[in-house]
């Protein structure tokens, strides 16, 4: 993982949301996700820098355009993960 610091936005992989860090130590990095208003503690190799929440999962190297954009080959996955994410908000 690139090297983080305080204010960044990341990405807590195993769920894909989005946080901003608040402060970290030896052992973790302290994450204020969506709108808590607490932070939690996260393993830093459960983190990618920035917001990964609609990468497209065939790596197509290309972040989906918003919040509801596709990748650039329309693929079956990314269809699938924006009605997901329409589905659940």
């Amino acid at each position: 993982m690139e090297n983080i610091k305080v204010w960044d936005t990341v990405t807590y992989m195993p769920k894909k949301e989005v946080g901003v860090v608040t402060s970290m130590n030896d052992s973790f990095v302290f994450v204020r996700y969506g709108t808590d208003t607490t932070s939690k503690a996260t393993r830093r190799e459960d983190l990618e820098k920035g917001d990964q929440s609609f990468y497209c999962p065939n790596e197509h190297n290309s972040i989906l355009a918003g919040a509801f954009g596709r990748c650039a080959t329309i693929c079956r996955n990314c269809l699938y993960e924006e009605k997901f994410v329409k589905d659940n908000l």
